[in-house]
């Protein structure tokens, strides 16, 4: 089962109950979808055509339909404006849903190829600008989560154990030395997910990114929730002169 069709199954609970598509729907929706992605795979353009306009009459909220409906209308029939209109509704679809993460960047990279062919360079760079602002922050808090969902973690990296609860360095010492405590005393962090205050927030996004550059090098020696190094980054935009990855 691909990510889309998990997040289609998870969107199921949170629209039914919200006065949006019906659970049938949202589920028919999906397998329009994913016939049309192999429809498109074997070159029927046509034909995926026709199973995304069916998959978005039956959820508006498809954001994964939307957003492979708009590159097709901008790689195969050249049609700038209902290839931003569905850029554009696969982006407020996903905000209403959240169906994927990495989405809104991957359609804002769609609308700044859609732009920069169109010669509307400005808003070119503002889409990307904006596309790269979001997948930058996606990254910061993907890295800020995973170490916060570690719980009580303690991570030798070289001759140093760190010892890091619910984000925070609470202690380090030199292997084999008993830990001392610091100097400063850690700022508050609740258990993952509550909210972090301001200041742990800070901190606890700086450790992260310290632990990531070191991944490597960093051993694991004993930890209360779920590790996960190094975190995948969401994709920047580094051309807007090349055609976007198609859903796959």
């Amino acid at each position: 089962m691909n990510t889309s069709t998990v997040c289609a199954y998870l969107a199921v609970f949170a629209l039914a109950s919200c006065g949006g598509a019906s659970e049938e729907s949202i589920l028919r929706s999906q397998r329009e979808y994913d016939l049309a992605v192999g429809l498109y795979g074997e070159q029927d353009t046509a034909g995926a055509f026709e199973h995304l306009l069916e998959a978005i009459e039956l959820d508006p909220d498809n954001a994964d339909a939307h957003l492979l409906l708009g590159n097709l209308f901008m790689i195969n029939r050249q049609d700038s404006q209902q290839a931003e209109h569905h850029m554009r509704e696969a982006i407020r679809a996903n905000e209403a849903v959240e169906a994927r993460t990495g989405l809104p960047s991957e359609a804002r990279n769609a609308l700044g190829v859609l732009y920069n062919n169109a010669q509307r360079y400005e808003e070119a760079a503002l889409t990307r600008d904006r596309a790269n602002a979001f997948a930058n922050a996606v990254t910061r808090q993907r890295l800020m989560d995973q170490l916060r969902a570690a719980g009580d973690v303690e991570v030798r990296l070289h001759d140093t154990i760190l010892h890091v609860r619910h984000g925070v360095l609470v202690d380090a010492c030199d292997e084999g030395q008993l830990p001392t405590g610091l100097e400063l005393p850690a700022p508050d962090a609740p258990p993952y997910p509550a909210p972090l205050p301001r200041d742990a927030a800070d901190e606890v996004l700086c450790l992260a990114r310290a632990l990531e550059k070191a991944s490597f090098h960093a051993r694991l020696l004993s930890c209360t929730g779920e590790w996960a190094q190094p975190a995948a980054p969401v994709p920047e935009i580094t051309r807007l002169d090349i055609l976007p990855a198609l859903a796959a």
